[in-house]
């Protein structure tokens, strides 16, 4: 089974759906183990950091039976309350990620998944939530 989309939003924010939603599929033997490397790093690391929480911390909330909102709800209470305008400029930064980054290490990191989903020829795709959608099979 495959995650929600990296679009989905809790309240106003990308990726933390996501991000709890594989931590639930794993522990529900759902998710499938390529997406096993990449749990707690990457945009999950980057959306962790963000909100000042720490992984282990997020998988026992889960683990409670929370909602998503309850957990973004302890996720402000425990670590960082931005703001609307940094809520913002978070969902502008994850939803461009890959995109004009040549040069650097996530413009690399973009090419090489690209490459490896069998998308290389796809110029339509210039972002990684681009990938996420077309790789899910709902784009």
């Amino acid at each position: 089974m495959q995650p929600v989309s990296p679009y989905q939003k809790t309240q106003s924010l990308y990726w933390f759906a996501r991000l709890v939603d594989k931590v639930r599929l794993k522990k529900t033997g759902r998710l499938p183990d390529a997406y096993f490397p990449n749990l707690g790093v990457g945009h999950d690391e980057q959306c962790l950091l963000f909100l000042g929480i720490k992984y282990p911390d997020l998988i026992a909330q889960i683990e409670q039976g929370f909602t998503d909102e309850e957990l973004l709800a302890w996720a402000y209470q425990s670590g960082n309350r931005p703001t609307d305008l940094q809520v913002l400029y978070w969902n502008e930064y994850m939803r461009k990620r890959g995109w004009r980054d040549d040069g650097t290490p996530i413009g690399a990191r973009f090419l090489v998944v690209k490459e490896q989903l069998g998308l290389k020829e796809r110029a339509d795709l210039v972002t990684f939530f681009d990938l996420f959608e077309v790789d899910e099979g709902r784009a």
